[in-house]
């Protein structure tokens, strides 16, 4: 079943991919404790919290994966972008190098190197001497010439097991999870034993987000995987349980940055797709990214609300941009949002088959380094759709962690635990805040940035150009609600939040009669 009619290997067959990523899982997790025990044995560092050191690290090594694959070339297909950054796929880096920049500082700001230059210098020399990229190649290398030798039925299988809310047998990590779960542990053949079957450990997603993976699936991929790997004894549920698995896989084992499961305000997606956009995420996953019904709601009722757009049955999957485009595109992953032309999935009649306008979410990426790389692309595109002569209907809405002081043509708005201020003290507490919250950047290993300027620019490059910002909110105290896909709840007081809505300006479209920025003023509680 695992091979093409000739009898060469097929290597995109389900169960190939699942083994691949239970591999892939294996090899990174030896990895992952080796740096431990780097880091564990400099005695001159003194981290914050110690006994969490095991999952920063990881939660850093996961970030430092997103920011290699983040600068595959263009010639990189990224079908066969196996989670690895190899030496050949390195080699088309812009410098020919890893970046370690974003891992160093991910440390930094963990330990006493938030303050001390030199504990950063330690770090730096930890990580140049650990060889992150060469560890990286030889295990890429491992996993390839196991997937290689794999024969008849000496592959492993995903075993699925529902497990409830009350169930005893819950670790804690699951009872972190609201409702029932989804747990996918991985079922050896006989001819496994020992050492081949460790360092997998079954991975978990609630049982909403796993349904969620089944209707992406079902609606998108089923039919055409199913005319390729169908058979007597490997069923369409086979095929779902395999490409499915491979995803709680990658980003559960794998990846392990519980940060990159968090969704803003599903509800405010929810409105601006009621208002007529095509809403979709930029920098998502088939876990957590939008997929929602159109909905007219406000602000004030998130805080109403305790369950989440995982819990709507009318679900419609949608289309969206993640980093692991050998995963994903079989739940409505377009790739990388680094990749993507934004005026090409305007015009695409599968996703956006009505022509309505699109509205592209940035939402809560955790990571300087990305929003680097993703903003000074967005900079591009904005510029790339200004240009044309064909029309097309782009508006963005960016959700950060108040980490910058971006500074657009436009005025602030300030909400203090969920209420909007209109008082020139609000102003001024605006102010403190933003240049108190800009100066952590400052602090631990930096990691250089210029795209706030390159926004301000791009938004209005002169007095008579037009200007594409029509909304910035500033939320502090706990008043922004996120939602955690991976644990299935709603967070209050996670991190102070901006959020921004730029609207392409149109011959039609003047700035007293932009559609995004009455429907954000609609959803946040003043209509100008």
């Amino acid at each position: 079943m695992k091979r093409d009619h000739d009898g060469a290997m097929n290597p995109n067959h389900p169960l190939i991919g699942f083994n691949r990523e239970v591999l892939n899982v294996q090899q990174w997790t030896i990895i992952r404790r080796d740096f431990l025990a780097c880091l564990q044995a400099e005695k001159r560092i003194c981290w914050q919290e110690p006994n969490k050191l095991w999952r920063h690290s990881q939660e850093a090594l996961g970030k430092w994966i997103l920011s290699q694959i983040a600068r595959a070339g263009d010639e990189v297909d990224m079908l066969t972008y196996h989670f690895f950054p190899t030496d050949s796929i390195r080699r088309t880096f812009p410098n020919g190098e890893s970046y370690d920049e974003q891992l160093v500082r991910d440390l930094s700001i963990k330990s006493n190197g938030v303050e001390d230059s030199g504990v950063s210098d330690i770090i730096c020399g930890i990580v140049k001497q650990f060889q992150l990229a060469r560890r990286c190649t030889e295990a890429a290398q491992r996993v390839d010439s196991v997937v290689q030798e794999m024969l008849g039925g000496s592959v492993a299988k995903p075993k699925l097991r529902k497990v409830e809310e009350g169930d005893p047998t819950r670790t804690p990590a699951q009872k972190r999870i609201r409702g029932p779960l989804a747990e996918v542990a991985v079922q050896w053949p006989s001819s496994k034993r020992g050492e081949a079957t460790k360092n997998c450990p079954p991975v978990s997603i609630p049982w909403a987000a796993f349904c969620k993976l089944r209707r992406s699936f079902d609606h998108l991929s089923a039919k055409g995987e199913a005319a390729l790997y169908r058979t007597c004894s490997f069923t369409d549920e086979d095929i779902f349980l395999c490409r499915a698995a491979a995803v709680m896989l990658r980003y559960e084992g794998g990846l392990a940055t519980g940060s990159l499961q968090l969704c803003a305000d599903t509800l405010l997606k929810q409105h601006l797709h009621a208002r007529g956009y095509r809403v979709m995420d930029l920098c998502a996953s088939p876990i957590n990214a939008y997929m929602g019904v159109p909905r007219v709601g406000s602000f004030a009722t998130t805080h109403d609300a305790d369950a989440s757009s995982l819990d709507v049955e009318q679900e419609k999957p949608n289309y969206f941009c993640s980093a692991f485009y050998d995963t994903d595109v079989f739940f409505g992953s377009l790739g990388s949002a680094l990749r993507v032309n934004p005026v090409e999935v305007y015009h695409n009649t599968v996703v956006n088959p009505d022509k309505a306008p699109l509205l592209l979410t940035y939402d809560v990426p955790y990571d300087e380094d990305l929003c680097e790389l993703m903003f000074t692309k967005l900079t591009r595109d904005m510029h790339l759709v200004e240009t044309l002569d064909q029309a097309v209907q782009i508006d963005y809405v960016l959700v950060l962690p108040l980490w910058w002081d971006i500074q657009l043509p436009i005025t602030k708005v300030f909400f203090e635990n969920g209420k909007r201020s209109l008082s020139k003290d609000g102003t001024a507490d605006l102010e403190r805040i933003i240049q108190e919250k800009a100066s952590v950047l400052q602090k631990g290993y930096p990691v250089p940035y210029n795209w706030t300027h390159t926004l301000k620019k791009a938004c209005r490059s002169s007095e008579e150009a037009p200007n594409w910002s029509c909304f910035d909110g500033v939320f502090v105290g706990d008043g922004y609600r996120y939602f955690c896909t991976s644990t299935n709840k709603w967070l209050e007081g996670v991190t102070a939040t901006e959020v921004i809505g730029l609207a392409q300006p149109q011959p039609n479209r003047t700035e007293k009669n932009l559609p995004l920025e009455k429907a954000l003023n609609e959803f946040y509680g003043e209509e100008r």
